[in-house]
């Protein structure tokens, strides 16, 4: 209550005590009453008003638009009138600044959306919010603060890939019970009969069962596993254009465990981060994709006290199995001969070895046995 407010009540108490005339002893009774009346009604607000996320995470798509539902309820049996709320997001902005103003009914229920500007890779925060209100004379103002939060991630921004599958290992590893009868190279599916097709590719079990011609139909698969060794370590970038560098190496890291994922590869990550070595075994299925996409999305990097130790001795010391004829893309801010020279156990297991440069330099070595790749800094086109 500001002083005008206060001087008008204590000079309506002094005059209900001193005056004797009864029609400004009633008047001071009246201004009196109304005061109490507001004072118990903004307390009567304060503690029945409640605010609520609809989930306790997002997860979202970089630059996509998300929308965060916030459910705003009135427990008590009273109107609710202007209610001001304010929501504080942490590295994720809100339209409106998050800010909304409504009222509810008694016992009432109502839902508000902001919407999320998700280009910032990360999982970010968002709450706590702040209430405030009054009593309809605006006599009695009150802010509260719910310590609520609901966390936002955003997945780093991602893109396909045209991948020829023209190495690997025919079918993967599936076991046929009677090899005579079928070809454990291809993969066998039903489809309904079409005009010119063999007559000994008619399935007679499942047209019975259909009641209409069914044929078999054969479809050349490749298992090409991919594991990724990716160096984030900031101090090996270049000082121009470091974060964006990092970034960009995060988004080939993404978009190659989404393009494999697609053709039912399994995916492995290798990396540095501030909290140590992240490490993801490799497995394929969607879930497991998101889980490297959620791992990419919430990875900081290296601090200038941390120990620098290359990707490709972590990869030797945790004693990693990857399976014969695996695509494994090295993902490094510098390539010297060092580095090649380290390649040479990959060499002997027989794995498809891709070298990515991602510290802006153009790479000039060449190798029979490696493919060695220039990150580029912006654009769809991801290599050089």
């Amino acid at each position: 209550m500001d002083r005008t407010k206060l001087s008008l009540l204590v000079f309506s108490i002094i005059t209900l005590l001193i005056f004797p005339f009864f029609l400004i002893q009633m008047l001071s009774l009246f201004i009196i009453i109304i005061h109490l009346l507001s004072f118990l009604y903004s307390k009567y607000l304060y503690f029945n008003l409640d605010i609520s996320f609809s989930k306790p995470i997002y997860y979202c798509n970089n630059r996509e638009d998300e929308v965060v539902t916030i459910t705003f309820r009135n427990r008590g049996y009273l109107p609710i009138d202007g209610a001001l709320i304010h929501i504080r997001g942490n590295g994720c902005f809100t339209n409106i600044d998050g800010t909304f103003l409504t009222s509810l009914p008694p016992r009432g229920i109502c839902s508000l959306d902001s919407h999320i500007i998700t280009n910032v890779r990360g999982a970010h925060k968002i709450g706590p919010v702040f209430l405030n209100g009054s009593d309809p004379l605006n006599f009695f103002p009150w802010k509260k603060e719910i310590d609520i939060s609901s966390e936002v991630v955003i997945y780093p921004k991602y893109q396909d890939i045209n991948l020829i599958f023209n190495i690997g290992e025919k079918g993967g590893h599936h076991r046929v019970k009677n090899k005579m009868y079928e070809d454990q190279a291809d993969l066998k599916s039903i489809r309904e009969y079409r005009a010119g097709d063999s007559l000994k590719r008619i399935n007679w079990k499942a047209s019975a069962k259909v009641g209409s011609l069914q044929t078999m139909e054969f479809s050349n698969t490749l298992n090409s596993p991919l594991f990724i060794l990716m160096d984030i370590d900031p101090l090996k970038y270049p000082i121009k254009q470091r974060y964006n560098y990092l970034e960009r190496t995060i988004e080939v890291a993404a978009s190659l465990v989404t393009s494999y994922s697609k053709n039912s590869n399994r995916c492995g990550l290798l990396t540095r981060d501030s909290k140590g070595v992240n490490y993801i075994p490799m497995a394929k299925g969607w879930d497991h994709t998101v889980a490297i996409l959620d791992n990419l999305a919430k990875i900081n990097f290296l601090n200038q006290k941390s120990e620098s130790i290359s990707i490709i001795n972590t990869f030797f010391s945790k004693k990693i199995n990857i399976p014969q004829g695996s695509f494994i893309y090295i993902l490094l801010p510098k390539i010297d001969s060092l580095v090649v020279d380290s390649l040479f156990y990959f060499n002997r297991q027989r794995y498809n070895i891709k070298v990515v440069n991602t510290g802006g330099v153009s790479s000039t070595m060449k190798s029979s046995s490696y493919e060695f790749l220039t990150l580029t800094s912006y654009g769809k086109e991801l290599f050089l």
